[in-house]
């Protein structure tokens, strides 16, 4: 747990931009709360891997966002449930489920469907209330918690040498 701390701190206090570090956490987002073994998560990987994003970031939120997937897992399926069962959508089911992707997709199933709409709608907010907040740590928290006596005493210990230097 510490160690997780410890690299989120310096990726923090990092050069990394704020807005790859953003995109982490919303690629995490889409990872953590859709099911594991769907396409659009493993997609949603390779992005991750080829794209400039912090891959400590992206696993950190990824296991953030599955425990508060877990807590909105029947949003999410009775999300899922009223879109498959609505009329006027029915024929675009349809449609989309003829297409081999789709169907390894799995977006027929409620919860993937769901999960998959409630990430796509907080993708947004997230994106730019993250972004806001690493810019805030950088530019006002960070000279402030740099210099408190507990962390330049931290900062002298092994611990401080080992993960964040």
């Amino acid at each position: 747990m510490y160690s997780q701390v410890a690299q989120l701190l310096k990726i923090l206090n990092s050069e990394a931009s704020a807005n790859q570090i953003s995109m982490a956490i919303v690629l995490g987002l889409f990872v953590g709360f859709s099911p594991l073994m769907s396409l659009h998560c493993i997609l949603i990987f390779l992005i991750a891997c080829i794209t400039r994003v912090n891959l400590t970031v992206f696993f950190l939120a990824a296991t953030g966002f599955t425990l508060l997937g877990l807590l909105l897992s029947t949003l999410a399926v009775s999300l899922g449930e009223g879109l498959l069962l609505a009329p006027s959508l029915a024929g675009l089911w349809t449609e989309l489920y003829q297409f081999d992707a789709m169907r390894l997709m799995r977006i027929n199933h409620t919860l993937v469907l769901g999960s998959f709409v409630v990430a796509a709608v907080a993708a947004v907010p997230v994106f730019f209330l993250s972004r806001y907040l690493v810019d805030t740590y950088r530019h006002s928290i960070m000279d402030w918690v740099n210099s408190l006596r507990v962390v330049k005493l931290l900062k002298a210990t092994n611990f401080f040498q080992d993960h964040l230097s």
